[in-house]
């Protein structure tokens, strides 16, 4: 009842109920048991009764889900694990370590392979446009076939880069 959304259609239920409807309600999670069993009992004008009881009829075992394993760092019986939680945490901390190692070698690869690649994006613009002159240049002057002299530009140019 302690939820804004889900506290009103509560309400709303418990106060609706035709009267013929009897209530048995169970809850680990309400903190206030007795004041919402007084105010069930006004609002449905019955007598309430609350049974609580502190024992767990399961045991809870808390687990952490790591690299594909279960790690109980607190047992059934209620002692925390302390060394498995203390180990689990140097996993993490080694884990990200490796994570973040691996991210800054691919960083350095790729920016390894645009060095190489010699990436300037300036000095290709420069090349390619002296390229195109050179081509316009070859096709258009003289009055020179452009069909013959294109081939021979291309190969020119390709024998120069090998």
């Amino acid at each position: 009842m302690n939820d804004i959304e889900r506290g009103v259609v509560w309400e709303e239920t418990i106060i609706m109920l035709p009267e013929h409807i009897g209530i048995i309600m169970l809850s680990a999670t309400v903190p206030n048991a007795m004041d919402f069993a007084n105010w069930v009992g006004q609002t449905k004008r019955r007598k309430i009764f609350v049974q609580t009881t502190y024992k767990r009829p399961t045991p809870l075992e808390h687990s952490i889900y790591f690299e594909g394993q279960f790690k109980v760092i607190k047992s059934k019986e209620g002692s925390f694990m302390q060394q498995e939680y203390e180990k689990f945490l140097k996993n993490l901390a080694n884990s990200q370590k490796a994570k973040e190692e691996l991210r800054e070698k691919r960083h350095k690869e790729l920016v390894g392979k645009f060095d190489k690649n010699d990436w300037d994006f300036k000095d290709k613009k420069k090349k390619s446009q002296f390229t195109r002159k050179q081509l316009k240049k070859e096709e258009t002057g003289g009055g020179s076939n452009k069909v013959s002299q294109t081939p021979k530009l291309v190969k020119k140019e390709f024998e120069n880069k090998n």
